[in-house]
């Protein structure tokens, strides 16, 4: 009957780590340096079924030249080989001042989030000139961010100086500073001062289940011998 038992709990054993898959690590990068005089973070957190969260924050306080990068009207990030765009849930001046996050990359020159590299980038624009006002700490979130790989692979935002033209359809093209960085998964960043870690799986609460079943069975080994 023992014997029985045994074999049965190494069988679910078997059966819970053949179903078992790891969860997704959050990951981020932290304190950046943009080249420009100030810093960003950008973190990957909560991620399930529906989706992750991104969390990009800029340090704009201690700026080179804050008169020339006195706003921001664009940010952008990329999660591994690109990722659904997600929901705009945050935003300095509220998520009304930004437009709705497009599956594109920077562009210098023109509308901020229109560029024609085909690098898919989750880019969010301010929907009118010049944008968010720098001075200090801000943040942007995205909640439901589909993505099958959580490593960071890019950071970018645009600084502008307030001036802007309009394009024949009255849309309005900004002239900038581009932060552009980009992430490996154990190296550093392309815009010095910082690194992104790799991502490591966490265990699925079945598998570490499926542990406990193993140092089960270890007991009533002993047990038996014990007895004998």
């Amino acid at each position: 009957m023992l014997k029985r038992f045994r074999l049965g709990l190494l069988v679910l054993f078997v059966l819970c780590l053949l179903g078992s898959r790891p969860a997704s690590a959050d990951t981020s990068v932290s304190n950046v340096s943009d080249g420009f005089g100030g810093s960003f973070s950008l973190s990957v957190t909560n991620c399930g079924a529906s989706g992750c969260t991104v969390t990009l924050t800029i340090d704009t306080s201690s700026l080179n030249n804050p008169s020339n990068d006195a706003f921001i009207d664009a940010v952008a990030w990329k999660l591994g080989n690109g990722s659904t765009t997600g929901t705009l849930t945050q935003a300095p001046g509220g998520t009304g001042a930004w437009n709705t996050p497009t599956t594109t990359s920077l562009s210098s020159g023109s509308s901020p989030c229109l560029s024609t590299t085909g690098d898919v980038q989750t880019c969010t624009a301010a929907n009118t000139p010049p944008g968010t006002a720098t001075g200090g700490t801000l943040t942007w979130t995205w909640t439901g961010v589909m993505a099958t790989d959580t490593d960071i692979s890019h950071v970018g935002y645009q600084y502008n100086g307030g001036t802007w033209t309009l394009d024949k359809n009255g849309n309005p093209q900004y002239s900038g500073q581009i932060v552009s960085c980009g992430f490996t998964s154990n190296g550093p960043t392309d815009c010095g001062g910082g690194s992104s870690p790799p991502t490591v799986s966490e265990p699925s609460s079945i598998a570490l289940m499926g542990s406990g079943l193993v140092g089960l069975v270890g007991i009533l080994r002993r047990r038996t011998k014990t007895r004998a």
